[in-house]
């Protein structure tokens, strides 16, 4: 059965992670602009600008009130064991959401310094972090994948592949963001993401081209303290209509093809 051979496969991860780190990275790694190049680059000089997590101030505790209590809810829902969270970042808000029902946790990120930095803080017998790409990489077998705050900063055709890689795997659930705004979704170039790696926009998977079906579960993510954010930046946050959503992979449609 595929979960038990996941945990072994967790398992060896754990052992021998900082030693195979560099044969994890993707086969783009060299290319100029890569997602690894670009995201490297975000966490080294902090260009989300969090100030108690390299994720931004979305990761913030107290922008994730709301989903630390739901996502447990969700996994028994499904009656999740393996889960895959990826991208992890920091593992900053992670850390707070009571897996006490799930058999293994892996912990995911194409930043091999986070990987390094997590595993060394956080790793344990249930728990272990390793580098992937979320977009290339054949993803490893579990019951759910969650996948938090990471198409925001794709341009369209790597999300088709991320999508198609998804539908390629074992996985049988995806808990991920949606936005009720925009109406239509737009594309980020490679110029673009090149000049300002830390670009982003809102994506409503819904609607084409995506076409996602309503989701099993969702949860508006809601910001019950702000923090150091302005009330008018809190109002902003409220108003993009920002879902965390369950969805069977199976349901998903498979994308047209991207070169």
């Amino acid at each position: 059965m595929a979960i038990y051979g996941y945990v072994s496969m967790a398992s060896f991860f754990r052992g021998i992670v900082f030693f195979l780190l560099p044969a994890l990275t993707y086969t783009g790694a060299c290319k100029a602009n890569s997602n690894l190049e670009r995201f490297t680059k975000v966490y080294q000089h902090n260009l989300w600008r969090g100030k108690n997590s390299v994720s931004g101030y979305g990761s913030d505790l107290w922008a994730t009130v709301s989903i630390c209590a739901w996502i447990p809810r969700a996994l028994r829902a499904i009656n999740a064991k393996i889960v895959l969270d990826a991208p992890c970042g920091d593992f900053h808000w992670m850390k707070e959401v009571d897996l006490s029902g799930v058999i293994e946790y892996v912990g995911a990120d194409i930043v091999p310094e986070l990987v390094k930095s997590n595993q060394e803080k956080f790793g344990s017998e249930k728990r272990c972090f390793v580098q992937l790409d979320l977009v290339r990489d054949s993803l490893p077998s579990a019951d759910v994948l969650l996948c938090r705050d990471f198409l925001i900063h794709l341009a369209t055709d790597d999300i088709i592949r991320f999508i198609t890689n998804l539908k390629r795997s074992d996985i049988r659930y995806v808990i991920t963001n949606t936005y009720k705004q925009p109406t239509s979704n737009t594309d980020i170039t490679q110029v673009q993401l090149a000049e300002k790696p830390e670009t982003g926009r809102h994506v409503n998977l819904e609607i084409s081209p995506y076409n996602f079906p309503p989701p099993l579960l969702a949860i508006k993510e809601s910001y019950p303290y702000r923090g150091s954010i302005s009330k008018k930046q809190l109002q902003k946050w409220e108003s993009m209509g920002k879902y965390l959503a369950l969805w069977r992979v199976d349901d998903i449609p498979m994308p047209d093809s991207v070169t």
